[in-house]
């Protein structure tokens, strides 16, 4: 069923605009696309450098070594060669060779390591790391290596870290962290150095944060998060500084958001998310927008809210609900500037894969945070001046929801600025 487009008459519309705040980030649109061969969570998804995704592993009833790649033009799923061992909670992280390093399984095989070659879709056992470990960071260093902290392993959470040579194929133990964390967040920072922020230990979530050094392989502390958290998410924005958002507690599901720094090594508070989540993902857009999606805000309640953060006014805006509620998926930012979300789960593994385009605009302003959007219109338009506001008003269709039967699943706009 096509859009439809109204055109309002200019006094009503004049209103409209007029009452639209300014400076509001695209509020976008969720396009269903082919769903996963396989439905999984706790899986790993990965950029490769043809535009192409790749999926590995996860959990279906257990886990898997299967993979899949994603082709962004025909928005299809084929199966890849699967991987020599079934993981979840593995990382997966894109070399300068092209190759993707794996690391990391749940319970066996715990300290195994592989690389995927996308050009011949094949798998090659590499060097095992020096402790066996899941629920671990992996950050690509400015050297092209990659830097492995913390995770757990059996039920230990560690605060040991590793560093892995493509060139050689072999770890390297580098400085423990000051204490033993999983469920935290890294980010790689402007001058090389890596952040990481909370997790829990084995008895409490934490507030810790420090800063490594590769140059110098040592630890920086830093001031605590104003709030203990865990399973939250760490975003560089575009301006060197890293977005903290949400996660939980020990007795709560959390809004808070923060900012970190590293010119100053402090933290700031930032504006609430509209919505507690926990497990969710986050991802910052072409424009420096930060989009959060999913997650969970109970035990039972899996979110298909979303919002956008704008760190030039420290404002979040409710953007289009998922088409499918989740916590736990992948979220991979194409070249063409759309969101790849897969996977997850809504208490049962899900295959269901959706494509986030920022670029939809429309004119209607949400009323508030929080609710059912589904069926709601949304603003993403900055308000003209005054003088504008009546012309442009007069033509300016409005574009209205898709309605369910536009969800069947042929190719999104995404695919059309897809080039390879």
């Amino acid at each position: 069923m096509p859009r439809i487009a109204l055109h309002l008459p200019a006094a009503l519309a004049a209103l409209l605009l007029a009452a639209i705040p300014t400076g509001v980030p695209p509020a976008g649109t969720w396009h269903p696309v082919s769903s996963l061969p396989n439905e999984r969570y706790l899986h790993s998804a990965t950029l490769l450098p043809d535009g192409s995704v790749l999926i590995a592993g996860g959990v279906i009833t257990g886990m898997v070594p299967s993979a899949a790649r994603f082709d962004p033009l025909s928005e299809t799923w084929s199966a890849a060669a699967p991987m020599h061992f079934g993981r979840m909670r593995h990382s997966a992280t894109l070399l300068p060779d092209g190759t993707v390093l794996v690391a990391g399984a749940f319970y066996v095989n715990t300290d195994s390591a592989e690389r995927y070659d996308p050009v011949t879709d094949s798998w090659s056992i590499t060097g095992r790391m020096h402790q066996g470990r899941n629920g671990h960071s992996a950050v690509l260093l400015s050297d092209g290596t990659v830097f492995i902290a913390g995770g757990f392993y059996g039920m230990y959470p560690l605060s040991s870290t590793e560093i892995y040579s493509p060139a050689a194929g072999t770890w390297t133990t580098s400085t423990f962290m000051s204490i033993e964390r999983y469920g935290h967040a890294a980010a790689l920072l402007p001058d090389g150095t890596v952040l990481v922020t909370g997790g829990r230990t084995d008895l409490a979530t934490i507030a810790s944060a420090e800063r490594y050094d590769p140059a110098t392989a040592l630890w920086l502390p830093l001031p605590n998060l104003s709030t203990a958290r865990r399973n939250h998410t760490a975003t560089p924005l575009a301006d060197g500084r890293v977005l903290v958002t949400g996660g939980e507690s020990e007795t709560q599901i959390l809004t808070s958001t923060e900012i970190f720094d590293p010119a100053t090594n402090t933290w700031s508070t930032a504006a609430p998310l509209h919505t507690p989540r926990t497990r969710h993902v986050a991802m910052r857009l072409p424009d420096g927008v930060v989009l959060v999606a999913g997650g969970a805000n109970s035990a039972s309640r899996m979110l298909a809210l979303s919002e956008l953060y704008d760190p030039a006014t420290n404002t979040w805006t409710p953007a289009a609900n998922m088409p499918t509620a989740r916590e736990l998926p992948s979220a991979t930012l194409l070249p063409n500037g759309c969101v790849l979300i897969a996977g997850g789960s809504d208490r049962t593994p899900l295959a269901a894969t959706e494509l986030f385009d920022p670029r939809h605009r429309t004119l209607l302003p949400t009323a508030y945070a929080g609710v059912d959007q589904s069926s709601s219109m949304r603003s993403s338009r900055p308000a003209p001046s005054n003088s504008a506001t009546s012309a442009r008003a007069a033509s300016a269709p409005i574009a209205l929801r898709d309605s369910p039967a536009d969800h069947a699943l042929t190719r999104s706009p995404c695919s059309s600025t897809f080039s390879r």
